[in-house]
């Protein structure tokens, strides 16, 4: 159903068109969209009030490669700065001043700051770029990932989510890596903590995973680059040789530097010339994609796009990939179907909310009859 309230709801963005409640959203009225409250105390508040001081300097600086380094863009970005900071300052007095506050409340004020000052996608040129690079090392993954069999197959599947999901150029963390290094799969990989992982539920999904395919599995993606091209496009190819109808759902809107709706389509047709499985499901349709109706890093279940709602019909497993929507929202959702929930821990403040450390990784697997 077609949310009549969306529009009093803080951090919905209704610009793109009517949202609704994901269907396999188990009782909607008691769902709670993050654990992660930002106000519990006055450190906790501090802490992001300056993490979103920070990020908002490194976005501007992706907004001016994308837009161009002149006086015109100069100048938006100054004002977006300034406006911003007031914003995360104004919340030291009144946290609550536009609601409960939570994360996906604070990016939509940042985003929609962003926007009203013509910045509508400031990470596009970082984008395009980590995607051609990703796009190159595609069939060394395939390649290598094909080559193993069973439980060993399935963990470096997993693995490779992981080890794609640290590009994120929303986290602090993240963002100084990236500076340092850049997107480095292999490195990544490698360098991933050993078993048994922060939330390890890797045992009872593998075993699930043995006995036998999915029939429809709907996969909600994160960033750009190699997080949706080595991480989790070998993840939804795997499930299509299994034999699952596989619907890969990212953001209609820009924000950071998640993969856009728009995006995705143009990727598939450059992924599809490479891998034959791929090409083969995405021309007879056993691969969908749908855009989510989104325009966060973050995800409110209870509003998505009419498409996704249709899409998800008759799903049995559901994915929630990345930090913003398996963990800062949604860690807790009960759905009516398996859900696999697959992220890196790139902050401190979110690893703390679960008892752990910056780069510890989530594999969380609920079970739809053990909710």
């Amino acid at each position: 159903m077609t949310s009549d309230c969306q529009h009093n709801v803080p951090g919905i963005d209704k610009r793109h068109g009517p949202l609704t409640v994901l269907p396999l959203l188990r009782d909607p009225d008691r769902y709670v969209r993050s654990h992660i409250d930002p106000a519990s105390d006055p450190e906790s508040l501090e802490y992001w009030i300056g993490l979103f001081k920070g990020q908002i300097v490194s976005i501007l600086e992706h907004a001016v490669e994308t837009d161009g380094d002149g006086a015109d863009v100069r100048r938006r970005a100054e004002a977006v700065r300034a406006e911003v900071e007031a914003f995360l300052d104004s919340l030291r007095d009144d946290p609550q001043q536009y609601g409960p506050l939570d994360l996906l409340l604070i990016d939509h004020h940042r985003d929609g700051i962003l926007r009203r000052h013509g910045f509508h996608d400031p990470h596009r040129a970082v984008k395009a770029r980590e995607n051609a690079a990703a796009l190159a090392l595609l069939p060394e993954v395939i390649a290598a990932l094909d080559a193993l069999e069973g439980e060993r197959r399935l963990e470096a599947l997993v693995r490779g989510v992981f080890a794609g999901n640290v590009f994120d150029l929303g986290v602090t963390e993240s963002i100084e890596r990236f500076r340092d290094r850049g997107a480095d799969f292999f490195i990544t990989r490698d360098e991933l903590p050993p078993r048994p992982w922060l939330v390890d539920d890797f045992n009872r999904f593998a075993a699930r995973w043995a006995d036998g395919p999915y029939r429809k599995a709907v996969l909600l993606v994160d960033n750009a680059g190699a997080d949706v091209v080595l991480g989790m496009v070998p993840f939804a190819r795997e499930l299509l040789q299994r034999g699952s109808h596989v619907v890969i759902s990212a953001n209609t809107l820009p924000t950071l530097n998640d993969i856009t709706h728009a995006e995705m389509v143009d990727l598939m047709g450059r992924i599809a010339a490479l891998d034959p499985l791929l090409d083969a499901a995405w021309g007879d349709g056993r691969l969908e994609l749908v855009p989510s109706g989104n325009a966060y890093p973050l995800i409110d279940l209870r509003h998505i796009s009419p498409e996704l709602a249709a899409a998800s019909k008759a799903t049995d497993l559901f994915v929630l990939e990345g930090m913003g929507r398996a963990v800062e929202t949604n860690f807790h959702a009960r759905l009516s179907c398996d859900c696999v929930k697959l992220a890196m821990i790139k902050d401190r403040g979110v690893a703390a909310s679960l008892g752990g450390q910056t780069y510890d990784v989530v594999l969380r697997y609920d079970v739809a009859d053990a909710q």
